[in-house]
C-alpha cells in the first residue's frame, strides 16, 4: 500500500507541475504566446514521459565509468554548498540505510504516549541514540508518520520502556495510518497487538 500511495502521490505532482512548466517553456520561446487549447491536455503526460526517460538514462550513464565520474564530481559540487549539503547528507545517509541493509528496522511498529498522557500515536521505531544525544541516556528514535500519506512526519525520542511494540508487520501498520485508523487488523485468536504492557509509572507526556 505504501509504495502505491507514494507513486500515485509523486505521479499526481509531476502530472500537474508539468504542464504549466511545458507552458512557461513555449511562451518563453514563442514570444508570449500560449500553447493552442487542443494541445494542452497532453501536456502532463508528455512531462511524465519525459521524467521516466530522464530518469532511465541518468541511470544508464551512471553504470559507466564516465557517468560515474560524473556522479562523483557531482557529489563533490554539492559538498561544497552550505545547507544543500546538508540536505544531501542526510538523504543519502538515509537511502542507503533503508535500501542497502537487509533488514530495516522499519518495520518495528510500536505504540507511545504523545504528545500527553492518554493520547496515543502509532510509529516505528528507526534506531537507537546510544547516548549519543544525552549523555549517559539511552534513548529510541521513533519516526511517526503522518495520516493519510505517511510520506512525511516527524521524530520523537523516547525511553525504552515507555515504547510499546505492536505485533504488527509494517504493511500492516502503515495501512493503518492511511485508512485513518479504520483498517485495524486483528488477531486471529483475539489477542491484543500489544506485546507488552506498559509499566506502571513509565507513560507520561514528552512535551
Amino acid at each position: 500500500m505504501l509504495p502505491i500511495g507514494i507513486t500515485i502521490y509523486f505521479a499526481a505532482l509531476v502530472y500537474n507541475s508539468s504542464g504549466r512548466f511545458f507552458r512557461s517553456l513555449y511562451r518563453l520561446v514563442s514570444g508570449g504566446s500560449d500553447i493552442p487549447p487542443p494541445i494542452q491536455p497532453a501536456l502532463p503526460i508528455v512531462g511524465l514521459v519525459a521524467l521516466l526517460l530522464l530518469i532511465y538514462l541518468v541511470g544508464l550513464l551512471a553504470r559507466t565509468y564516465i557517468g560515474s565520474r560524473v556522479v562523483a564530481t557531482g557529489e563533490w559540487l554539492i559538498a561544497t554548498l552550505p545547507f544543500i549539503r546538508d540536505i544531501y547528507g542526510a538523504t543519502k545517509q538515509i537511502s542507503r540505510s533503508l535500501f542497502e541493509r537487509s533488514e530495516t528496522t522499519l518495520t518495528r511498529a510500536a505504540l507511545i504516549e504523545y504528545p500527553r498522557r492518554g493520547i496515543w500515536v502509532l510509529g516505528f521505531v528507526t534506531g537507537r541514540t546510544n547516548g549519543r544525544l544525552i549523555a549517559g541516556k539511552e534513548l529510541l528514535a521513533v519516526l511517526i508518520p503522518t495520516s493519510p500519506m505517511p510520506a512525511s512526519g516527524f521524530v520523537v525520542f523516547v525511553e525504552p520502556q515507555e515504547v510499546i511494540p505492536l505485533d504488527l508487520s509494517a504493511e500492516e501498520a502503515f495501512r493503518i495510518v492511511i485508512s485513518g485508523g479504520f483498517l485495524v487488523p486483528t488477531k486471529p485468536d483475539g489477542t491484543p497487538l500489544a506485546t507488552v504492557q506498559p509499566p506502571a509509572g513509565a507513560a507520561r507526556s514528552l512535551q
